[in-house]
């Protein structure tokens, strides 16, 4: 996670301080990034330059544990990634939620309102441009980039998260959908989060609330900022 902090500084000294653009689409339709952790091409060639390529392997063979655009617990994308036909199908998937510079239609980003609410939410966490840019409330510092993805599914309503299900079925395989699975019911203990200056933090899972949404699935990673 360190070297993804690394590469996204020297990369915002090389492009005028901003992120990698997830909201590009190249010439065909759908090749933005979208949700949390599916990114465009734009994204996918700051890895090529300045963490590490994510080679197509045409032999459907799954990322090792040491490949760092994934995270080495991770396992549910490391499953859809292999879903790629060829090296050039975009987006394509990180193993962890890769937050900045997204375009807020594509994905339930503003989840009881959060992303709107300055005072108290998420806001400029997922549309942020530059690394520099002003949040409210906190500092850069204070705000991640790149998180473990804690995701399942349950539902959001009321102010109130509801869990039903850490797991997936792909393949005739049941998936843990969360990185560091490791709770009886496939659920982690909580998190790392890359924040903006490259300092990496760890948060417990009852420290953090529902991030954004889709349909059941619940990502979680508002974590508290003063």
């Amino acid at each position: 996670m360190k070297q993804w902090g690394v590469g996204t500084m020297m990369y915002g000294g090389d492009n005028d301080d901003f992120f990698p653009d997830n909201t590009i689409k190249g010439n065909k339709p759908g090749w933005a990034g979208q949700h949390t952790s599916w990114v465009s091409e734009t994204t996918a060639r700051f890895w090529e330059k300045y963490i590490m390529p994510q080679k197509f392997d045409s032999t459907k063979r799954k990322k090792d544990r040491g490949h760092v655009i994934f995270c080495p617990s991770d396992e549910w994308h490391r499953e859809a990634d292999l879903w790629r036909n060829n090296a050039n199908q975009y987006p394509i998937l990180t193993g962890y939620f890769w937050l900045p510079h997204r375009d807020l239609g594509s994905w339930g980003y503003n989840v009881n309102g959060l992303e709107a609410k300055a005072n108290k939410g998420t806001a400029g966490w997922h549309s942020r441009k530059k690394i520099n840019q002003p949040v409210s409330p906190g500092t850069p510092s204070q705000i991640p980039t790149l998180i473990d993805r804690i995701q399942g599914f349950g539902s959001f309503g009321g102010g109130k998260l509801r869990m039903s299900n850490w797991y997936t079925d792909s393949g005739g395989k049941s998936i843990p959908t969360a990185n560091h699975p490791t709770g009886p019911k496939g659920e982690p203990p909580g998190g790392n989060f890359l924040m903006t200056d490259g300092h990496v933090e760890w948060f417990k899972l009852n420290q953090i609330e529902v991030g954004s949404n889709g349909g059941s699935w619940q990502c979680i990673y508002k974590i508290p900022v003063e």
